[in-house]
């Protein structure tokens, strides 16, 4: 679920298969734009990164779908 900011419900219901997922590549380290070197230090941590591809984009609000299309 993606919600707008502002007043009221806005936003999009989304539909996502996941297509595949990496630990700590250096895809990742590419795009990792908030680490501290702190958090890359740790050696228990590990980071994801989770690649999807959106089967569906329906309204937040709104448009009866059964759930099983």
């Amino acid at each position: 679920m993606f919600m707008e900011t502002g007043p009221g419900y806005k936003g999009k219901r989304l539909s996502l298969t996941m297509l595949r997922e990496e630990e700590d590549t250096e895809l990742l380290q590419d795009l990792c734009r908030r680490c501290h070197p702190k958090e890359l230090a740790k050696e228990q941590s590990k980071r994801f990164l989770v690649f999807f591809r959106i089967d569906k984009e329906l309204p937040l609000i709104g448009v009866n779908q059964t759930t099983n299309d």
